[in-house]
């Protein structure tokens, strides 16, 4: 149509439009124009915006998540072990805050310096300093497991590249090293490897947390808990309460280490009980080194594992198990001769038992082998093994025959058809058999509370959120009749006033017990030592009303005689404890 368009108008008619006007007053720049040009930009813009922003979210992603990470700060949040307690609450072994200092030696500028500086403050030499300082391929080099606060900001001060600081746990004992053998202990990493530590590991240990704060650049701390970043509680192990009285542990572990290195032994051991609770007040172990010749402390629980064969501290159950079954009576008379032949062995009685017409008190005062051998014929085997085992020979002391301790021993008490022919008679008087100083003290401690033996208890209970929750008392069971067991009372307090255990009285109070002086079996078990001996007083206090058991062992001392040897060391522990407890004097001695 040239340069005229033409078109049908609505009404019908025909319209002719010039385009080429029209053409040229858009490109004259009309609204419509301009408009649409300002869109195309906005749009473009708006593409470039969510491609930069795809940039920044998804394609450099990881980058900025590490930034990210630069500025958060995780902290493990100690969760303290739980202390271990005496009695009166009194802390034993409790954790404490100390510091840890280790070095990356990759960051160390000048190693002389370093080493010179700090040789003084952790106590190393320079020398063994700069061995770590300069450690290949390490960046966590430790120097110092453990070390007080003070040190630490001591450290710091130094301003000495490249160490590391930590704050850790360390366990920590403030009345020393008492009763260490029971207690144990546990490594820089508070994990522990022996005694109660590792026995009530689970009430002890604490649980870590963790802690996530954010520091951006010039911004201080923001902590973020309650889990916005991660942030998790701790918690804190319960505290143990032990039957143990920490001062009378402490001069019961002095008495005995003076004793051990007085007489020679190469170690000792004593159980100081509570006799209507049962409760162990003390339990004292020392060894003598064989290289330096020092008493110390042993590192484990003597009285729970060490066995030895008793001796005659084994005949009053002997006669108690003979009185209960009415096999003999209290006031009955043996004619004792000096030998005496008993399945095809001649027995011989020691040079200083007497002889002849003997009581069953005299039996025991003058601690005779040969009255015992008869008084075991009249009672038999079976009988015999019966009460050794209800009084807790040959089973571990805990409830239900369960280890009261780690690596706590049964001892040997073999059934009467394993016995041998002389085995009636042997261990009667206390040989072929083995037991532990805690079952001696369990065995003692039934006579002197009136024939109900009582589970040896170490632990009275626990102390944590809630408060004190005590141990369940477990009911003592029967052994012997209270007639029975006040028979061998009487006995027993005899031996200390007219027989082999003088030694052991104490002023102004009434002491029943017993000596007993057994031979060593030779190395290899076979046959027994001419010059070894294990020497032992086993008895309890007040006699006439009984408060307190102690048992007293000593391994080969010099003067083996245990009326000689281990009766006073009774003396001197009873003498304390009985003024530390307060208990009265008796109505006699």
């Amino acid at each position: 149509m040239g340069e005229n368009e033409f078109s049908q108008a609505p009404s019908g008619g025909w319209l002719i439009r010039d385009s080429v006007s029209e053409t040229n007053s858009i490109k004259a720049g009309s609204p419509k124009r301009r408009v649409g040009i300002l869109m195309l930009m906005v749009l473009a813009g708006l593409l470039l915006a969510v491609v930069k922003l795809a940039d920044i979210q998804v394609i450099d992603a990881e980058k900025n998540i590490e930034l990210v990470k630069k500025h958060i700060r995780t902290e493990d949040l100690i969760g303290h072990r739980g202390a271990i307690l005496d009695t009166q609450f009194s802390p034993l072994a409790q954790s404490t805050d100390m510091g840890q200092i280790a070095v990356n030696p990759k960051l160390v500028l000048e190693v002389e310096r370093t080493a010179r500086l700090l040789a003084p403050v952790l106590g190393h030499s320079e020398k063994w300093l700069r061995e770590r300082l300069t450690k290949p391929f390490k960046e966590d080099v430790l120097l110092s497991p453990l070390v007080e606060l003070t040190v630490v900001e001591e450290v710091k001060s130094l301003k000495l590249p490249g160490l590391i600081f930590r704050i850790v746990q360390g366990r920590q004992h403030p009345s020393g090293n008492i009763a260490s053998g029971l207690i144990g202990r546990v490594n820089p990493e508070q994990e522990p490897y022996s005694g109660l530590e590792v026995q009530f590991n689970d009430v002890l240990e604490g649980e870590s947390g963790t802690s996530k704060s954010y520091r951006s650049q010039g911004v201080k701390r923001i902590d973020l808990p309650n889990g916005q970043l991660d942030y998790r509680a701790e918690k804190s192990g319960d505290d143990l309460v032990l039957a143990l009285h920490a001062p009378t542990q402490w001069l019961t572990e002095k008495v005995l280490k003076d004793a051990v290195e007085k007489s020679g032994a190469k170690k000792g051991t004593v159980v100081v009980m509570e006799v209507e609770t049962g409760n162990v007040l003390a339990v004292a172990g020392v060894v003598r080194d064989s290289l330096s010749n020092k008493v110390e402390n042993a590192n484990y629980l003597m009285a729970y594992v060490d066995t030895y064969e008793p001796g005659s501290v084994n005949k009053p159950f002997t006669v108690a198990a003979a009185l209960e079954t009415n096999r003999i009576s209290a006031d009955q008379v043996f004619d004792v001769p000096q030998t005496y032949l008993f399945s095809d062995k001649l027995f011989r009685e020691p040079y200083f038992s007497s002889t002849g017409s003997l009581s069953v008190p005299e039996i025991l005062a003058k601690s005779s082998n040969i009255g015992t051998i008869q008084i075991a014929e009249a009672l038999g085997r079976d009988l015999l093994h019966q009460y050794l085992s209800r009084l807790g020979f040959g089973s571990y002391s805990g409830e239900s025959d369960v280890q009261s301790f780690p690596a706590e021993s049964r001892g040997i008490l073999r059934h009467p058809r394993d016995w041998d022919g002389t085995g009636l008679a042997t261990i009667a008087f206390g040989q072929g058999i083995s037991v532990t100083s805690i079952q001696l003290a369990a065995a003692y401690n039934t006579i002197a509370n009136g024939g109900v033996y009582l589970t040896p208890r170490l632990v009275r209970g626990t102390l944590g959120s809630n408060g004190f929750e005590p141990e369940e008392f477990v009911v003592g069971k029967r052994v012997l009749s209270a007639e029975t067991a006040t028979e061998i009372q009487k006995m027993l307090t005899g031996v200390v006033l007219n027989g082999t255990g003088k030694r052991a009285a104490v002023n102004g109070y009434a002491v029943a017990g017993k000596t007993g002086t057994a031979q060593k079996t030779r190395t290899g078990g076979f046959g027994y030592s001419d010059y070894a001996y294990t020497s032992t007083f086993a008895g309890f206090v007040p006699a006439d009303s009984p408060a307190i058991t102690i048992v007293v062992t000593l391994d080969e001392p010099v003067e083996y005689m245990a009326g000689l040897v281990a009766a006073p060391i009774f003396s001197d522990i009873a003498r304390q404890v009985l003024q530390t407890q307060r208990i009265p004097p008796s109505d006699i001695g």
